[in-house]
C-alpha cells in the first residue's frame, strides 16, 4: 500500500515537471498532451484528476493558437467522452470546462469538413450528457454546464452578416454552408433558441437558486455583446427579473444577504452594458431600471432609517442638552457687516466670508457636475433671510465700488500725488543708490539734521554719470529691431496635389459617417427648383465632391502632345483621383450607392457636353463613357436575380451605348440571372427609343444563336422586328460598330454558361 502511494507521488511530481516545461516552452505542449491522455484511463483517482485538470488548462491557455487547439481537441474527443461520465464532481467539472472550450473548435472544423461524421457524433454525445448534467448534476457541475450552454448558444446563433464587419476568428452559424450535410442551420438555430429559453427560465424558478442565477447573469453579458439578434430578448428578461423578491417574500437575514448580492450582480451587468455606449438605444431604459432598483433596495434592505432610537435616562438627557448648547445668534456674522477690502474685482464683490482658506480656494478645479450638485443642494437648504441679507450685502458693495470709482481720492500723507509722480531719470536713480551706500556722517562729526540729504562726493557723482551715459550708448548701439519670420517657400506641384488628395480623403471620411438610406426612403426630397447642396447631408456632400471633380477641375485639364503630333486634353491628376475615390465609394456598397452613381454620371455627361463647345473641346477625351463602363464592370459580377434596382440605374443614366448594353449579354446567358438580363433589355427597348435597335439586335442574336433564349426573344421580336423571325440565322462575327464593341462581343460569346 505504501509502495503504491509512493509511486503515485513520484508520478505526480513528474507530471508537474512536464507541466512546468509546457509553460516555459509551448513547443513541447502537443507532445506532452498526447502522452498524458493514456494516464487518464488508469484507475488512480489522483492521476485522473490531475490529467483532466491539465486538459482543461490546455484548451483555455492563450499560449496555443486555435489551429493547435483544434488538433488537440480531435485527439482528446474519445477521452472526453469517457471523462464526461465520471462520478467524481471535481473531475467532472474540469471535463465540462474542457468541453465548453473545444465545442467552438470542433464546430468550425465540421463546417470545413462535411465528411467527418464520427467526430460530430462524439461531440453531440458529449453535449447531450452535459445537458443532462445541467438538470441532475451536482451544484458545482451545474455552474460549469451553464458556461457550456452559453458557448453553444453563441456558436449556434448567427453573428455579424456583413463580411466587412465580421471578425474572422469568430465562430457562429453564419460560417455554416447552406447545404451542409451534418449541420442543418434551421435545426441548430432552433436548438440554440430553446437552450436560451431554458437558460433564462432560471429567473422564474421557485425556489430561487442564487448560485445558478449569478452564474447565468455572468454568462449573459457575453451573449448580449456578441449576438445582437438575441440581445433584446436577454435584456428584457434581465430587466423583468427582481433580485429583491427573495427578501420581500421571506425577510430573513440570509435572504436579505443573498438578495443584496443578486442586486449587485444585476447592477454590475447593466452598468457594463451602458458604460461603453452612453448614447445607445437601451441607455434610458437601463438607467431608469437602475434607479428603480436603488429605490427598492433602500426601502427593503436599509432598515436603519426606520429604527426608533433608544430612550436615554433623564440624567443622560440633561448632560447631552448641556453639551449641545446652540449659539446661532453669536457664531454667524451678518454678511453686510463685513468690511470692504481690496481692489474692485468680482472675487471681492461676492466674497462673504473671512475664512482665508475658502477665499484662496480655486473653484475652477471642481468638475461642473459637482458644482451644480453643490449649488442646488445649497439653494434647497439655505434660509431665505440669510439669502436676502447676502444679496443686499452684494448690492451695497457694488454701490460702494461704483462710488469709489467715480470719486477721485486725495493723496495720502507720505505718498506723491498723481501730478508729481513722474518717471525718475536714470541719473537720479544711480545717485540715490550711491547715496544709500555712502556713510551718512564721518566719524566724530556732529549728527546730520533730520530731513537733510547726505552729501555725495563730487568725484563719485561724475564717475557714475559717465558710466550711466556709456550704458545708454551701448543700449542704443545694440538696439534690436522688429523681427519678422521669412515667408514660407512656395509648395511644389506634388505637395499641392498631396494636400488636395488629403482634403478629398477627409471629405470622404465625413461621407462615410452620414446616413446611407436609399433614395426612396429619404424624407427630404427637393423639387426641380431646389438648390443642389442646400443641406450638409449625404446628397449635399456627394454633389460637392462630384462637381469638384467635373465642373470645378474641368478648367484645369492638362494638354499633352500625342505621338501623331496632335494636342490632346486630359483631366488633371486631382480630378482623376476624386473619380477613383467616387468609383470605390459606389462599388463598396452599390445597392445603397447607385443613386450617388447616377448623380456622378449625370455631372460627367453634362461636363462633357459643356466642354465640347469650348475651343479645345474637340481634343478632349469624354469621361462619361469611361466611368460608366467602369461602374458597370464593377457591379456586373455581383448582381443577383433579385437586383432589379439596376434597371432603374440604367433608366436614369443620361446615355447608353452599344458597348454598355453588350456588357449585359453575359447576364442573359447566365441561367441563374437570365431573367434579370432579359428584363433590362426589354425595359430599355420599350422605354428608351434611342437604344431600341441595339436591344433588338441582341434579341435577334439570342433568337438565332441561343436556343434556351429563342422563345422569349421571339416574343419581343414579333412585336418590334417581325421580319427578323423569317431571316436565316446570322453567323457569329465581330461587330463592326466600334472596335471596343467588337472586342467585348467576341469575349462574351466565347463564354458559355456552365
Amino acid at each position: 500500500m505504501d509502495s503504491d502511494q509512493s509511486t503515485t507521488t513520484e508520478q505526480l511530481a513528474q507530471l508537474r515537471k512536464a507541466r512546468t516545461l509546457c509553460l516555459q516552452d509551448d513547443v513541447y505542449w502537443p507532445r506532452i498532451f498526447e502522452g498524458i491522455l493514456p494516464i487518464l484511463k488508469s484507475g488512480v483517482p489522483e492521476l485522473r484528476r490531475w490529467g483532466v485538470e491539465f486538459i482543461a488548462e490546455s484548451f483555455s491557455t492563450p499560449t496555443l493558437d486555435d489551429a493547435r487547439k483544434t488538433n488537440l481537441a480531435l485527439k482528446a474527443l474519445d477521452t472526453l467522452v469517457d471523462l464526461i461520465h465520471e462520478h467524481e464532481a471535481e473531475s467532472l467539472k474540469y471535463a465540462v470546462q474542457s468541453s465548453a472550450s473545444i465545442y467552438p473548435l470542433i464546430f468550425r472544423y465540421i463546417c470545413a469538413n462535411q465528411t467527418k461524421m464520427e467526430e460530430w457524433q462524439k461531440m453531440s454525445s458529449i453535449k447531450q450528457r452535459i445537458l443532462w448534467l445541467w438538470d441532475s448534476g451536482p451544484s458545482g457541475v451545474k455552474l460549469c454546464c451553464i458556461k457550456f450552454v452559453q458557448r453553444v448558444i453563441q456558436v449556434q446563433t448567427p453573428g455579424v452578416t456583413d463580411p466587412r464587419l465580421a471578425n474572422k476568428s469568430e465562430i457562429s452559424l453564419a460560417a455554416v454552408p447552406s447545404n451542409h450535410s451534418l449541420l442543418p442551420i434551421s435545426a441548430l438555430e432552433a436548438e440554440a433558441q430553446g437552450l436560451l429559453d431554458r437558460l433564462l427560465g432560471v429567473f422564474h424558478d421557485e425556489p430561487m437558486d442564487p448560485l445558478l442565477i449569478t452564474s447565468t447573469l455572468n454568462s449573459l453579458s457575453v451573449l448580449i455583446k456578441a449576438r445582437s439578434s438575441i440581445s433584446n430578448k436577454i435584456l428584457n428578461a434581465v430587466l423583468s427579473f427582481n433580485p429583491l423578491s427573495m427578501a420581500i417574500k421571506n425577510p430573513t437575514a440570509k435572504n436579505k444577504l443573498m438578495a443584496k448580492c443578486l442586486e449587485k450582480t444585476v447592477r454590475i451587468l447593466l452598468l457594463n452594458l451602458i458604460r461603453p455606449n452612453p448614447t445607445g438605444p437601451h441607455f434610458q431604459k437601463i438607467s431608469q431600471h437602475l434607479h428603480r432598483l436603488s429605490q427598492a433596495k433602500a426601502e427593503i434592505l436599509d432598515d436603519t432609517s426606520r429604527k426608533r432610537p433608544a430612550v436615554a435616562p433623564p440624567i443622560a438627557q440633561a448632560l447631552d442638552a448641556a453639551k449641545r448648547q446652540k449659539f446661532e445668534s453669536n457664531t454667524v456674522q451678518p454678511p453686510a457687516s463685513l468690511p470692504l477690502t481690496g481692489p474692485p474685482t468680482y472675487a471681492n464683490l461676492f466674497t462673504l466670508t473671512r475664512d482665508a482658506a475658502l477665499t484662496n480656494f480655486d473653484a475652477q478645479i471642481l468638475p461642473i457636475d459637482l458644482v451644480v450638485q453643490i449649488t442646488l443642494a445649497t439653494f434647497y437648504s439655505v434660509n431665505q433671510q440669510t439669502l436676502d441679507a447676502a444679496i443686499q450685502a452684494v448690492r451695497d458693495r457694488y454701490s460702494s465700488f461704483l462710488s469709489r470709482a467715480s470719486t477721485p481720492q486725495p493723496p495720502q500723507a507720505g505718498q506723491p500725488s498723481a501730478q508729481t509722480t513722474q518717471p525718475v531719470p536714470l541719473a537720479a536713480q544711480v545717485s540715490s543708490e550711491i547715496a544709500a551706500k555712502t556713510p551718512t556722517t564721518p566719524p566724530g562729526s556732529p549728527p546730520r539734521p533730520v530731513g537733510q540729504p547726505a552729501p555725495i562726493p563730487e568725484e563719485s557723482r561724475e564717475k557714475d554719470v559717465e558710466d550711466m551715459e556709456e550704458d545708454e550708448d551701448m543700449e542704443d548701439e545694440y538696439q534690436v529691431g522688429t523681427y519678422k519670420l521669412p515667408p514660407p517657400p512656395p509648395p511644389t506641384s506634388e505637395q499641392r496635389i498631396e494636400a488636395a488628395c488629403a482634403n478629398v480623403d477627409r471629405m470622404f471620411g465625413v461621407l462615410d459617417g452620414l446616413d446611407k438610406a436609399p433614395l426612396v426612403q429619404r424624407k427630404n426630397k427637393g423639387g426641380l427648383m431646389r438648390v443642389a447642396a442646400s443641406t450638409w447631408d449625404r446628397d449635399g456632400w456627394i454633389t460637392l465632391i462630384v462637381r469638384l471633380a467635373t465642373r470645378g477641375l474641368g478648367a484645369c485639364d492638362v494638354e499633352v502632345k500625342s505621338d501623331d503630333g496632335c494636342i490632346q486634353s486630359i483631366p488633371s491628376p486631382l480630378a482623376q483621383y476624386i473619380r477613383e475615390r467616387l468609383l470605390a465609394y459606389v462599388l463598396a456598397d452599390f445597392r445603397q450607392n447607385l443613386d450617388s452613381a447616377v448623380t456622378w454620371l449625370y455631372e460627367e455627361w453634362y461636363n462633357d457636353s459643356v466642354l465640347r463647345d469650348q475651343p479645345m473641346g474637340g481634343s478632349r477625351t469624354r469621361q462619361y463613357p469611361i466611368w460608366l463602363a467602369k461602374v458597370v464592370d464593377g457591379i456586373l459580377p455581383f448582381l443577383e436575380a433579385k437586383d432589379r434596382l439596376v434597371i432603374r440605374f440604367l433608366s436614369e443614366v443620361p446615355e447608353l451605348s452599344r458597348e454598355i448594353l453588350n456588357k449585359f449579354k453575359i447576364l442573359c446567358l447566365d441561367p441563374d440571372r437570365s431573367t434579370l438580363g432579359i428584363q433590362i433589355l426589354h425595359y430599355n427597348a420599350m422605354l428608351r427609343p434611342p437604344v431600341r435597335e441595339i436591344c433588338l439586335d441582341l434579341f435577334e442574336d439570342f433568337y438565332h444563336n441561343h436556343k434556351e433564349l429563342s422563345s422569349i426573344s421571339g416574343k419581343f421580336l414579333r412585336k418590334w422586328r417581325p421580319l427578323a423571325l423569317e431571316a436565316p440565322p446570322v453567323p457569329k462575327k465581330e461587330e463592326s460598330d466600334g472596335a471596343m464593341n467588337g472586342v467585348h462581343s467576341e469575349s462574351v460569346e466565347t463564354k458559355q454558361p456552365s
